[in-house]
């Protein structure tokens, strides 16, 4: 811990100084706060950022002119991508998060925040979020089972998600991150999802849990319990969620499998 508040300090101390390696010292205290395969994920992360980062402009004139429908949303605060967020449960399970909804009809009364346009192939190619003042477009880029994801903000990288997808698939990891070319990977999440004869058992995420799901009698996502995975990625630490179950929210509105 010491050693880690002495990263902080000088990283810290080198910026307010103005000093030259205050960048690789902030960038040293990052990683440093990581764990080995946090940071794998992330060095991953960055090098999807810095191959395209270059690019976007143009990436994103070709995706628009392949744009043959496109479809609108309201609400989605909170989430990636707002309604066709990558994670299939996050606004299930996280008070706070909501998709949305899909707008059948825009009016001047509907305050769509979101803009989706789709492809020939029906694939959702880029993305929209309509803020107040100006338009955040995001390109979806796919190559073989993974699909990314780059968020633009003044034609550079201000976001990354990486979804790959298995042999059958579905979904079987899920990233998403903040990128600047200064400091590279900042605010990093990750989600591992598994899988049973019946479909979603658990998933990876928040903080090093493991949520544990429990279906109805129609075989529907309906409770979770939470265990705190140790570093095998296999047993369990002692916590205090444990065997307590929790219900899945807005199950009414939203049912998963």
């Amino acid at each position: 811990m010491e050693e880690f508040m002495n990263l902080f300090g000088n990283a810290i101390n080198a910026l307010v100084a103005g000093d030259s390696t205050a960048i690789q010292q902030i960038n040293e205290f990052i990683a440093s706060s990581r764990s080995e395969q946090t940071q794998t994920d992330c060095d991953r992360l960055q090098a999807w950022a810095e191959q395209y980062n270059n690019h976007c402009p143009e990436i994103l004139a070709k995706l628009e002119n392949e744009i043959v429908r496109e479809e609108f949303a309201s609400g989605g605060e909170g989430l990636h991508r707002g309604w066709y967020c990558p994670c299939p449960i996050q606004d299930l399970i996280v008070t706070g998060c909501h998709r949305g909804r899909l707008l059948k009809r825009v009016t001047s009364r509907s305050k769509p925040r979101y803009r989706y346009g789709f492809n020939a192939s029906d694939e959702l190619i880029v993305a929209y979020t309509m803020a107040e003042f100006h338009t955040i477009p995001e390109i979806i880029l796919r190559q073989g089972n993974t699909e990314l994801g780059f968020g633009l903000r003044n034609n550079q990288i201000d976001t990354i998600s990486e979804c790959v997808f298995d042999e059958q698939g579905r979904l079987a990891s899920y990233q998403f991150a903040t990128y600047t070319a200064n400091f590279g990977i900042g605010r990093h999440d990750s989600f591992v999802y598994h899988y049973d004869e019946q479909g979603l058992s658990s998933f990876d995420g928040f903080f090093g849990d493991r949520y544990h799901f429990i279906r109805d009698e129609e075989g529907y996502l309906d409770r979770f319990i939470i265990r705190k995975i140790n570093r095998d990625g296999e047993s369990y630490l002692p916590s205090n969620w444990d065997d307590s179950e929790y219900p899945m929210l807005r199950k009414s509105i939203r049912r998963v499998k």
